[in-house]
């Protein structure tokens, strides 16, 4: 099928993939194709040498960065374009993941705090420990909400903008507005989204943010100085270690503080049935991939609305592989025993784990 590009503005060339490949000079079909195509359409000039500049620009030019990205892009040709664990190909529909293409990111141009952090909201919804909830917005885009975790809309939303605040967990099915973007802010970063599925987790007390995309076109901006731009593609994550030397997200959102943060680029996770790690929870899943205990301790905490307390810091080390869909966390805890004996005890809401 033809598509029709005649009424496509800067931003709609950006989300093509052979329009993004034609920028980077990286395949020979895709550039005959574009360079026939602007022959052909002499009145779209302006607009695809806008696309283009954007292109540039969200490319950045920081060498450690684009180094990275290189890397990350070597080793998943090399995997057949994805992280596997196991030998299964991800063939699913791609989603974007704030844990949130092929054109994207756009790292560290301070933005000025918008009144979306200091206006009353126009709307709030929030979960508490161990529910997870399904929102549905005045444009139609789908939200669902993590554990923990609380999504403030703006006022105005989808009137003069589409605005909305995290802090949490939550995985966007952004309906498509190419003249309105759809923005996401947390407490240190503002995604941008033209129209696209993705993930955003950024809680106030962790240490990290994490964004994995699947397919769309997104630009993130951090309150930090120094930032290059970089592209994220499909099947990417970007992690944002916000935290460095004690910062707090006041100081992390402000640019204030000693250090940094820093910016990890990676390849999301595939288990060996096709889940993807990062965002196995919209499907009702916890998914423990050879990790520790003391990585996933949080994890449980938030799914099931329960403390988890180590009488012994080497019960912290324990390594898991399981997957729970509706199991209990009395179930839970008894199928990891069959891997590594322990012990637990559970009163109230406090589970103690022995030797």
């Amino acid at each position: 099928m033809t598509i029709d590009r005649t009424d496509f503005n800067a931003e709609d060339f950006l989300i093509d993939s052979s329009f993004q490949q034609y920028c980077a000079g990286t395949d020979a079909l895709s550039i005959r194709y574009w360079e026939q195509y602007i022959a052909a359409h002499p009145e779209q000039k302006a607009v695809i040498e806008e696309a283009r500049r954007l292109y540039r620009i969200l490319s950045g030019n920081k060498p450690e960065m684009n180094a990275r990205l290189a890397a990350v892009e070597k080793k998943m040709d090399r995997r057949a374009g994805m992280r596997l664990l196991g030998n299964t190909w991800f063939r699913a529909a791609a989603v974007f993941l704030i844990l949130a293409s092929g054109m994207g990111w756009y790292l560290g141009m301070r933005h000025q705090a918008p009144d979306v952090y200091n206006e009353a909201p126009m709307a709030v919804y929030t979960t508490s420990s161990g529910e997870r909830k399904k929102i549905v917005l005045p444009d139609g885009t789908v939200v669902l909400l993590n554990a923990q975790s609380r999504l403030s809309v703006r006022k105005a939303f989808n009137g003069t903008n589409r605005d909305v605040l995290l802090n949490g967990e939550g995985f966007f099915s952004v309906a498509h507005n190419r003249n309105k973007p759809f923005n996401v802010y947390t407490g240190d970063l503002k995604v941008k989204v033209l129209g696209t599925e993705f993930n955003v987790k950024a809680y106030d007390n962790d240490a990290s943010s994490e964004v994995t995309l699947l397919k769309g076109a997104v630009t993130m901006e951090t309150t930090q100085t120094g930032n290059a731009a970089i592209s994220l593609k499909p099947g990417q994550k970007i992690v944002y270690n916000r935290k460095r030397s004690g910062k707090n997200t006041e100081t992390a959102r402000t640019g204030t503080g000693d250090n940094l943060p820093e910016m990890t680029l990676y390849p999301y996770t595939l288990t060996k049935d096709s889940t993807i790690l990062e965002t196995a929870w919209t499907q009702n899943r916890i998914v423990i991939q050879d990790q520790e205990l003391k990585d996933v301790k949080e994890l449980l905490e938030k799914w099931y609305g329960v403390e988890i307390v180590f009488d012994d810091p080497d019960i912290g080390s324990y390594r898991f592989t399981a997957v729970f869909i509706n199991e209990t966390i009395e179930q839970a805890l008894t199928a990891l025993q069959q891997a590594k004996s322990f012990k637990y005890s559970i009163q109230g809401n406090k589970i103690t784990i022995t030797k």
